[in-house]
Parts: C-alpha cells; sequence; structure tokens
C-alpha cells in the first residue's frame, strides 16, 4: 500500500523523471557490461599477442643457437670413420663390439662434452634401424627410426635441417635437433644427429616454468 501512495503523490512530472531513471540506470547497466567484456577480449587479445611474440623470439634464438651448430655437424657427418661405420654390417645387439664403434663413440662424447648447449650427440642407422650416441648409449629393441618425429622432415632434405620440436626418445625433454644426411655413391646410410634440449636453455623457457 506504502508503494501505491508514493507513487500515486508523484504526480505526472515525477512519474516521468522516475520512469526515465529506470531506463537511464538500465542501459548503464548494459554499457558497463558491454564495457567490461570488450575490455576482457582486448585484454586476453593483448595477452595472446605478447605471447605469440615472446614465442617467436624464443624460436628465433634456438634457431640461432642451433645455426651455430650446424658447421659441426656438416663436418662430422663427412667423416670417413662415420661414414664407414654406417657402411659397416653393424647390428645393435653388438654394435660395441664393431670396428670403429670406440673411436666413434670417443668422438661423439667428446663434441658432446665441449660444446655448449648440446643434448645428445648422435647417430641413427637406417638399415639395422638403431641409434647409438655419446657416452655409449644404443636405442633399445623398441626404438623405430621410422616412427621418430624428426625423420620425415629429415628424411624430405637432400642436405642438413633442422627438425621440429619433439620429445626426445632417450631424455624425454623437449628436444630440437640438427640432423645430417649420411650417405655413400647415393644411398642414404642414415643420419648424423646434434640435439638442443630446452632445459638447457633457462634464460628462454624461464618465463614459461
Amino acid at each position: 500500500m506504502s508503494k501505491i501512495r508514493l507513487w500515486d503523490k508523484l504526480g505526472f512530472r515525477g512519474k516521468v523523471l522516475f520512469a526515465m531513471s529506470a531506463v537511464v540506470i538500465s542501459i548503464l547497466f548494459i554499457i558497463a557490461g558491454f564495457s567490461y567484456n570488450y575490455s576482457k577480449n582486448l585484454f586476453e587479445k593483448q595477452i595472446e599477442e605478447e605471447l605469440g611474440l615472446e614465442n617467436e623470439v624464443v624460436a628465433q634464438e634456438i634457431y640461432t643457437l642451433l645455426n651455430s651448430k650446424r658447421g659441426i655437424a656438416e663436418q662430422l657427418g663427412e667423416l670417413e670413420d662415420v661414414v664407414g661405420f654406417l657402411e659397416s654390417p653393424v647390428q645393435r645387439e653388438s654394435v660395441k663390439s664393431s670396428t670403429n664403434y670406440n673411436k666413434i663413440n670417443q668422438l661423439m662424447t667428446r663434441v658432446q662434452e665441449s660444446t655448449d648447449g648440446l643434448g645428445f650427440v648422435w647417430i641413427a642407422l637406417l638399415e639395422p634401424n638403431f641409434l647409438i650416441a655419446d657416452h655409449g648409449y644404443v636405442t633399445d629393441d623398441a626404438y623405430d627410426i621410422q616412427k621418430r618425429p624428426w625423420t620425415a622432415k629429415a628424411g624430405a632434405s637432400k642436405g642438413l635441417s633442422f627438425s621440429d620440436l619433439y620429445i626426445d626418445y632417450a631424455s624425454q625433454k623437449l628436444t630440437v635437433s640438427v640432423i645430417k644426411p649420411i650417405e655413400n655413391n647415393g644411398e642414404r646410410l642414415g643420419y648424423f644427429g646434434l640435439d638442443m634440449h630446452l632445459d638447457t636453455i633457462p634464460q628462454l623457457i624461464a618465463p614459461y616454468e
């Protein structure tokens, strides 16, 4: 009853002002909601753009570091000992007793220990389908070169290539590789690779931890 009496006492002008105030308040709420959503979307877009730029910077720095390692891969992948090792009839089970294995392993280990930022230094043998790496590492019988994420890109390349980011088989770390195909008389025997794990570049990945 009190609300009805108050409405009757307002008069015509008061009722018009009251109705206009209700409309204005509603419009203000709509504008506020729209402004919040617009600002939120704008902020989210800005964050996405900033992250995209940061990712591009990270990718560029990784590429620069990898590019500095390409000379090592080029030189080692063309060594007679390396080519000769891939040409020899080695098998995974007996590779460590094969001719030149110790020399190759020492070479890879020396390069890995003396080069900043390197993960594994490795040789993948296509026909026997296994991989050896520095410090005497040999893949197990579950390893399949053709199923590795880097193989398609390296296989399609006539020369040295950089892999996309992938999970390394042995370390299970995010990895990018410089890969040099090893050939003799036009026959592809395997690949020489240098890995760089992302956790060896703390200054790049720190913002994302």
